[in-house]
């Protein structure tokens, strides 16, 4: 059909699948992977570098509103999960990215406009622990959450509760440590 060919339809070629394989001389040095993992310093640099957080200061380098603010969150996600468990996780998710925005602009740190989703979340794992991890998984699981038509848009009032203790460390540990941190050099 003439129409057909209009809309470019792809046809599968007859014979078999072409693999180009390139050889590599044997008397080649190995390459041995650094065992030495970079420190979060090293990460936010390289964050700072590529243009994925951007360094503020004055009163914008506050975390206190941040953390105000995921507090409230948290607050009202108890009120409304057993009502509402996937708008408590919306809030949930909302409150950990507030706590991991309020250490980096404690810091004198904030995402870029265009930065990617994950920039947050990266960079306080990588300062300050593998239980900050949590704040791009909740971020993760928002945006199924937010999809009501994918295979994971149910959250049960149990993952909810789970969360809510999991977010109240992160605050608590945020609020301990903030006292202690200084402008990201």
């Amino acid at each position: 059909d003439a129409g057909l060919d209009i809309l470019r339809i792809p046809s599968q070629r007859a014979g078999r699948p072409v693999v180009e394989v390139a050889p590599v001389p044997l008397n080649r040095p190995q390459i041995e992977e650094s065992t030495v993992q970079p420190t979060g310093n090293d990460i936010v640099a390289r964050l700072l570098d590529a243009g994925q957080l951007d360094m503020i200061g004055g009163r914008a380098a506050d975390g206190k509103p941040f953390l105000d603010l995921a507090e409230h969150h948290l607050d009202s996600a108890e009120q409304v999960l057993s009502t509402s468990p996937e708008s408590a996780f919306l809030l949930l998710s909302h409150a950990a990215q507030l706590v991991a925005s309020g250490l980096l602009a404690h810091q004198g740190l904030r995402p870029a406009p265009d930065a990617d989703e994950q920039v947050t979340g990266k960079a306080v794992t990588a300062q300050f622990g593998y239980r900050f991890s949590q704040v791009e998984m909740l971020r993760q699981r928002a945006t199924e959450l937010a999809n009501p038509t994918s295979r994971d848009s149910r959250v049960t009032t149990a993952e909810v509760e789970t969360y809510v203790t999991t977010v109240r460390l992160l605050l608590s540990t945020a609020s301990d440590v903030t006292g202690k941190l200084r402008l990201f050099a």
